[in-house]
């Protein structure tokens, strides 16, 4: 399985590779379509299929996800270890 950054979104008329900004605005839903930046065909999002979008879509979720978690471990240790401290002042 290919991994995110192994993805290829590549002109349909002169096989150029989008910059990965264009891509994201793609998937999120913000555009329709992009144009070329070397050729200035526009590429529609069904130009791309629709496993490749939801490859990355899903991918991206992925991503989201473990870094949402990581973030929520961090803060749960930190707030684990400030508790901690609060008691042993108490004692």
């Amino acid at each position: 399985m290919q991994g995110i950054d192994d993805i290829q979104f590549l002109c349909k008329e002169c096989g150029w590779e989008f910059p990965k900004d264009l891509i994201d605005n793609l998937i999120k839903e913000e555009e329709e379509s992009i144009f070329c930046e070397q050729c200035g065909t526009e590429n529609h999002k069904k130009d791309f299929g629709e496993s490749q979008i939801s490859q990355k879509i899903q991918q991206e979720k992925t991503k989201k996800l473990h870094s949402l978690f990581s973030t929520a471990k961090k803060k749960s240790k930190e707030y684990k270890d400030k508790i901690k401290s609060q008691f042993k002042k108490k004692k």
